[in-house]
């Protein structure tokens, strides 16, 4: 996957080639920056405001990455995935990224469906 560099309020971002859109590049819509990654997480205006409110972190496993946040249940720190906060999906379902980009979180890229199926997308 190529990354381009994209400097914008004197800021150096980065931002995958498939991300561009048609006119000018992905920075033109709403996007939230990352505590420890350059790079940044498209998400649509009507999610701004709430998705705002929280620190939001790259998290790599040994088969994907994807952004999430960490929130306290009493004594226990647990993590919410973005794609999951947006789509308001319980545990039984998975979200696909249509495009397989992970920081595009906008709402037409994401696909609520179930376990068997997002393996088939991915094939």
């Amino acid at each position: 996957m190529e990354i381009l560099e994209i400097r914008y309020a004197n800021k150096l971002f980065y931002c995958s080639f498939n991300r561009i859109i048609s006119r000018g590049v992905c920075l033109s819509m709403k996007h939230l920056p990352l505590t420890n990654s350059e790079f940044i997480v498209l998400i649509d205006d009507e999610d701004f405001e709430e998705l705002s409110k929280f620190s939001w972190f790259l998290k790599k496993s040994s088969f994907c990455s994807y952004v999430a946040r960490s929130f306290r249940v009493g004594k226990q720190v647990k993590t919410m995935r973005i794609h999951r906060q947006i789509c308001g999906v319980e545990n039984d379902l998975t979200v696909h990224h249509d495009n397989h980009d992970p920081l595009d979180n906008q709402r037409h890229n994401l696909i609520v469906c179930a376990l068997a199926e997002n393996i088939k997308f991915n094939q």
